[in-house]
């Protein structure tokens, strides 16, 4: 009898450090359980309002007359969406099977393709607002902040229609030309500021300036 109870003292013993570690395990995830509790469609409001979301304290103090509107930068959209890179690199790093006390496996395969699902669709909704922006927007006069966003895109391999590509090249032409229409400049001034946007376009000015 004394032999079955070590032997059930240490198989009790053996469970609860294996609980306990699995516990640990579980705990380990809990930092990204914001990333699928928040409110989305909440949170995205509120950070193309305000450029992020507002606090109890920013809400008190301006209870009265409500937080005034500050529509995030692109820096801004930048950051989010790194931070979003970035954590989706880190759980890609997760082991898909771990191993406790030997004898207890852990698949966490289903639950790390859930929370990478989860990531990418956080990233791609700021993607894909900069990307209609830049649709909706490529007739207007700010051409320089499209070219930016367009630019940052980029970098994140989000292609946009060929056709916007081309509205876009026509937008930086009347650019320039409303920039020469509103700003009188001298002869060299004038072809200074030529020249500055003929050169990627690898034309040659040689023999104008005379």
């Amino acid at each position: 009898m004394a032999d079955l109870a070590d032997m059930r003292h240490e198989l009790m013993g053996r469970v609860q450090a294996v609980v306990t570690a699995c516990c640990d395990y579980r705990s380990a995830f809990d930092h990204y359980s914001y990333l699928y509790g928040e409110d989305r469609r909440e949170f995205f409001r509120q950070f193309l309002l305000y450029g992020h979301i507002l606090t109890a304290a920013e809400i008190e103090a301006h209870a009265e007359n409500g937080v005034p509107e500050s529509p995030p930068t692109l820096q801004q959209f930048r950051e989010q969406i790194d931070s979003y890179e970035k954590i989706y690199e880190e759980v890609n790093r997760i082991e898909p099977i771990s191993i406790f006390q030997s004898w207890m496996k852990v698949d966490a395969r289903p639950f790390k393709a859930s929370l990478l699902n989860v990531i990418k669709w956080w990233s791609l909704v700021f993607k894909q607002h900069l990307m209609d922006h830049v649709m909706h927007s490529v007739t207007d006069a700010m051409f320089e902040p499209l070219k930016q966003t367009v630019e940052l895109l980029k970098t994140y391999e989000q292609e946009l229609p060929e056709e916007v590509y081309k509205q876009l090249e026509v937008g930086e032409n009347l650019w320039w030309t409303r920039r020469f229409a509103k700003q009188p400049m001298s002869k060299s001034v004038s072809l200074r500021a030529l020249q500055e946007y003929l050169r990627p376009h690898s034309l040659s000015l040689e023999g104008l300036s005379g």
